[in-house]
């Protein structure tokens, strides 16, 4: 990835903290990524985790949450705000749905943090219906901005990457999320340690991953591709609807 806080232009997404515009296996052969997308990273009220970050900077978009249209927690990106609307507009803005600029990262998630009475430090994975254990996988952490009067964790990670040398690649977090009104990320961020790049995958087989993890950041222009105008203007319909940005973490 680029190095932090690289702005990117000529299109949507990139690699920066700023906002770009501002001022200027699943049984068809198919992996669960490509049938249904990046595995989104989301931890409930009062749980800590403990995540890896392979990328330095975040791939920042402006993009529409859905809740307050279909009770839903996707999201979809806007085409005004990201210049990709060819003069068109954006069915969701004109339906006063306004968008959020959310800064995307990927991570290992490592599993939920328990700590022992020795200090030390348990690490679990979520165990399926199935019995399988999901742990050590590849996420995509998703934070927001925000604003003056109310910043969202995106700003808190930016200010804790001053403190790496200006890239959170390789710093490795426990991650505390202090209530179901604050972002699903987390919000109470306690540094661990910081890891070389040649040592990701040695550093998770020590804390108990099994076989290799995929280390590769996500195709964010793939997973960020979107929609037609056609296709928003279907999902909207004519019922306008208010603004859902902090109605659903």
């Amino acid at each position: 990835m680029s190095g932090f806080g690289s702005a990117f232009s000529g299109g949507f997404g990139g690699n920066g903290w700023d906002d770009p515009f501002e001022g200027a296996d699943s049984g068809s052969g198919q992996s669960n990524e490509e049938k249904y997308g990046p595995r989104k990273f989301w931890m409930p009220a009062g749980a800590t985790k403990r995540v890896m970050f392979v990328d330095g900077s975040p791939f920042a978009l402006y993009e529409h949450g859905l809740y307050a249209l279909n009770k839903s927690k996707d999201n979809v990106t806007c085409l005004k705000k990201n210049g990709m609307d060819d003069g068109k507009g954006c069915p969701l803005c004109e339906n006063e749905m306004w968008p959020s600029f959310v800064g995307y990262f990927t991570v290992i998630d490592c599993g939920d943090v328990a700590r022992r009475a020795d200090g030390s430090v348990k690490l679990s994975g979520f165990t399926g219906k199935t019995g399988k254990v999901y742990q050590f996988q590849k996420s995509l952490l998703g934070a927001k901005r925000g604003g003056k009067d109310k910043p969202g964790v995106l700003q808190k990670l930016r200010r804790l990457a001053s403190k790496h040398g200006d890239s959170l690649a390789g710093t490795v977090w426990d991650v505390y999320r202090s209530g179901a009104k604050v972002e699903s990320v987390g919000d109470e961020w306690e540094f661990v340690e910081k890891v070389k790049p040649s040592d990701y995958g040695s550093y998770l087989a020590g804390l108990g991953a099994q076989g290799d993890v995929d280390l590769k950041a996500f195709d964010y222009a793939k997973a960020f591709a979107p929609k037609p105008y056609d296709d928003l203007r279907r999902l909207v319909g004519d019922k306008k609807k208010a603004s859902d940005d902090d109605l659903e973490y």
